[in-house]
Formats: structure tokens, C-alpha cells, sequence
């Protein structure tokens, strides 16, 4: 935590950014792994007085000009609503039984000539999309984080399946808990629990 702010700050050399005139501190994460992995909205924190912990309230005083200016500048896009994120795996088959048998995804359709696999997962309108190649790329790109209502008894169902983890559960006080997890072949997929609603 920042001696000045109070702020979680994981990297002594990152600290929160404070503006002490407009009285507002921008809480960055610093953490690698979190920042890699975890997007989160931009939170403000308004002091009364700079030596006791500030509270943290969502994006509600600064940048929602910005935000709704660049919400009109895409909103002829048409989106509908639907998400599809597409996974690499080797074998389109054992992917399939495995997102499905451990995970509990729903298979919508199967193309075996093509290999392609879109399956729904348990987030409306979130499909997942298997596709075979012969080396599939797994290192970088996007994380799929699904949000658990207990990342511990999450965590424990799928160790019991042999499911296999990054290290521990990391929790960031009063707002998320983090656990990364890895498919058969190597993908990187999260687990996340939102502090802030309990």
C-alpha cells in the first residue's frame, strides 16, 4: 500500500497516481499477472483527508464524457449483443469432452471437416470456439475470466478433476479474487470472485 494514499500498490515503483488540486487518486494495478489478465473500469477515489484510506466509487466524476464520445463513435457497428472467443487445441475432439465434461459447456454445433467446435458456456451469449490446429498458440493474447460466486469451491471442483493452476488464489482486499488455470493444452483461462458484492 502507498504510505501516502493507502492504495493496494503491488509495484513499489508504480505507486497511485494522486492530484492533490482535484483531490482524486487513479488506482492503477500494478501486479503483472493482474494487469495482463484483468480489465477493470477505471476507479476514482475522492479524499476528504489525504491520511486516512480513501473509498472507492466507480467511474462516476471523470472520463464519462470520453467513455459516451467513443460509444457514439462506434455505434454504427451494429453489435448484437453475442460474444464468440476462439481457443486453439491440438485434438478437436478431446478439446470438446474436456470443455464440456469439466467445465460444463454446451456443444451448438460441430464442423469435424473444418475443425470447429462452438460451444456455449454458462454466460449468455459467451460461446466458445474450438479450433484445431497442428501447434496451438498459447502463450499471450486474451484470458477468458469467468466470475464464480466462490472462487474456492471452484478452485477445489476443478483440482479434483486434475485441472491445473498457476500458483495460488490471489485476492486483492475488498475487491477480487484471481485464479488462472490452464486447459489440456496449455490455454490460459481465469477464475474470478467480485469482493465488492458481498
Amino acid at each position: 500500500r502507498s504510505a501516502k494514499t493507502g492504495q493496494l500498490c503491488k509495484n513499489r515503483h508504480r505507486p497511485p497516481m494522486v492530484n492533490q488540486g482535484n483531490k482524486y487518486v487513479e488506482v492503477r494495478l500494478a501486479h503483472s499477472d493482474v494487469a495482463t489478465h484483468l480489465t477493470l473500469k477505471v476507479y476514482l477515489v475522492y479524499y476528504q483527508d489525504y491520511r486516512k484510506p480513501a473509498r472507492l466509487f466507480p467511474e462516476k466524476r471523470q472520463g464519462i464524457e470520453r467513455r459516451e464520445e467513443h460509444s457514439a463513435m462506434a455505434g454504427n457497428l451494429g453489435f448484437d449483443g453475442g460474444l464468440t472467443c476462439a481457443i486453439q487445441v491440438k485434438d478437436l475432439k478431446a478439446a470438446v469432452h474436456w470443455y464440456g465434461s469439466v467445465l460444463g459447456f454446451n456443444v451448438l454445433y460441430q464442423m469435424d471437416e473444418m475443425g470447429w467446435c462452438e460451444m456455449a458456456t454458462p454466460v449468455k451469449r459467451v460461446n466458445v470456439g474450438l479450433s484445431q490446429v497442428e501447434k496451438p498458440e498459447v502463450k499471450g493474447g486474451t484470458t477468458l475470466t469467468f466470475g464464480v460466486t466462490d472462487i474456492d469451491a471452484a478452485r477445489k471442483e476443478l483440482e479434483g478433476n486434475d485441472v491445473r493452476f498457476d500458483g495460488e488464489t490471489q485476492t486483492i482486499p475488498d475487491m477480487v479474487k484471481l485464479a488462472t488455470f490452464f486447459d489440456p493444452d496449455g490455454n490460459h483461462l481465469m477464475l474470478y470472485q467480485d469482493l465488492q458484492k458481498q
